[in-house]
């Protein structure tokens, strides 16, 4: 069916993208997606399983870069996009692109 088929692009399309993570910002939760948090550095998800234990792993001169782009979600904006570094398990620090999609829901 074209639906079963538009299902396996997007599921490629995801796979493609890299390691996925899915952010509640009104929960505070963060949902790695098929071991996500290994391209990370994170030997396990439960250290970073809240967007301020996560927020607690970026390099702190980048973490305003992330939540100026992230703030752009509750004024309206659908996509952000930033830069910035997180140490890993080992104690080292990489790089990161980061970009998403908002998604609302009837609340907002």
């Amino acid at each position: 069916s074209d639906a079963g088929n538009q299902l396996d692009v997007l599921r490629a399309a995801l796979k493609a993208s890299g390691d996925v993570a899915m952010l509640d910002l009104v929960a505070d939760a963060i949902e790695w997606l098929d071991g996500a948090h290994l391209g990370f550095g994170f030997s396990t998800v439960e250290p970073v399983r809240t967007g301020e234990a996560y927020h607690g792993r970026i390099t702190p001169e980048d973490l305003t870069t992330r939540l100026e782009a992230l703030s752009g979600i509750y004024q309206g904006i659908e996509r952000y996009e930033c830069e910035y570094r997180v140490r890993h398990d080992s104690g080292e620090h990489h790089w990161y692109h980061d970009r998403g999609v908002a998604e609302y829901d009837s609340a907002g």
